[in-house]
């Protein structure tokens, strides 16, 4: 069940690449979010790694994950070490 969320976000994301800054957005200030739960936490990560796997794809736009995520990764796992 959550394998198939985490595949549905990512194909989301890929198909609105165009958007990846604000998606970026989204999902880091997630981890942020009051009361986060850890296996939510380790989900949204797996969500950033299949982002991230698939952005060397070719599809336009698809690269700006990879650029975006880069300058967010500290920040998420300072949140995340915290949890």
């Amino acid at each position: 069940l959550i394998a198939n969320r985490i595949l549905n976000g990512m194909g989301w994301a890929i198909e609105r690449a165009e958007f990846a800054y604000d998606i970026i957005d989204q999902i880091c200030d997630s981890f942020s979010a009051p009361n986060l739960a850890p296996s939510t936490a380790v989900a949204r990560l797996y969500l950033m790694n299949d982002i991230l796997h698939n952005s060397g794809s070719g599809i336009p736009n698809v690269s700006l994950y990879q650029q975006g995520f880069t300058s967010k990764l500290p920040a998420v796992f300072e949140v995340y070490h915290k949890l």
